[in-house]
């Protein structure tokens, strides 16, 4: 439980740290962030590559949640895609039994996994602008559905197909880094960053959201229960949001407090009320 916890407070911080180079082209960012997460194989290089089929998985697992969910926000509200993103833990606990059939799902999951889903929905929806244009808007919202389809299909295949060498997240995190970087030269976008400050946040996303937080997540999977690591996952978009208030300046709303509490409650019933 520790170890997702961990992984889901350093994917929180990803936005309010993100917005600071919102200037550098997406998949630039992303190239730069997992070639970053890459360097703990440094410590022990052999370990860095698994078998074929653990890298094929996650290689597609990594790149392809990203992928979707970057292309998603270039065809439909960013929020509006995050909303569907977010939808992620919620097919993590409802997929779980299909791919473990002794993992039965019980009211507290149905119940806790409710409570989440509203909280998440009032907690991005209050922001969303129903009168911007997006000649693609459906698009855009396919995708961001195939991100949250992607995310928890990489993590059961990983608890059900567990990697040997516990360091392989490096080398699955440099391959993805390479195909983000072919991304953004087949797109066009610049490489070019001057910056020393921009230097020192992607070392941070790359070491932590894009490093440490992976190698925490494969932990919490192959340790613990896939619909407990499911639940916990709904407090990612309610602490990011806390970020974005406390150190970006936004407003906090009755809607937010309201929403907040819905996913703290739902997330202490899957923790609290023992599963089957």
């Amino acid at each position: 439980m520790y170890s997702a916890l961990i992984s889901i407070f350093l994917w929180s911080t990803i936005a309010i740290v993100s917005h600071y180079v919102k200037h550098i082209p997406a998949f630039v960012v992303l190239g730069w962030c997992f070639c970053f997460g890459s360097l703990f194989a440094l410590f022990n290089l052999r370990t860095m590559f698994d078998r074929k089929i653990v890298m094929l998985y996650s290689v597609l697992g990594f790149f392809g949640y990203h992928f979707f969910l970057f292309q998603a926000f270039r065809y439909a509200p960013i929020l509006e895609a995050n909303l569907i993103n977010y939808l992620w833990p919620m097919l993590l606990i409802i997929l779980t039994p299909l791919f473990f059939r002794q993992n039965k799902l019980s009211w507290a999951n149905w119940l806790g996994g409710l409570f989440c889903l509203i909280g998440c929905y009032l907690l991005i929806s209050s922001n969303l602008n129903p009168s911007e244009h997006y000649p693609q808007r459906w698009l855009g919202i396919i995708l961001a559905g195939l991100a949250a389809l992607t995310w928890p299909v990489y993590s059961l295949l990983s608890k059900k197909i567990p990697a040997s060498n516990p360091n392989s997240y490096t080398g699955i995190c440099l391959i993805t880094g390479l195909l983000c970087f072919m991304t953004a030269w087949i797109q066009g976008e610049s490489f070019v960053i001057n910056q020393a400050s921009d230097w020192l946040i992607l070392c941070y996303l790359g070491l932590g959201p894009f490093g440490l937080a992976f190698k925490f997540w494969q932990k919490s999977l192959h340790t613990g229960d896939p619909k407990l690591v499911g639940t916990l996952s709904y407090l990612t978009p309610m602490l990011s949001n806390a970020w974005l208030i406390i150190f970006g300046n936004q407003a906090l709303s009755l809607q937010t407090i309201f929403a907040m509490l819905l996913i703290i409650s739902g997330s202490l019933t899957g923790v609290l009320v023992k599963t089957k």
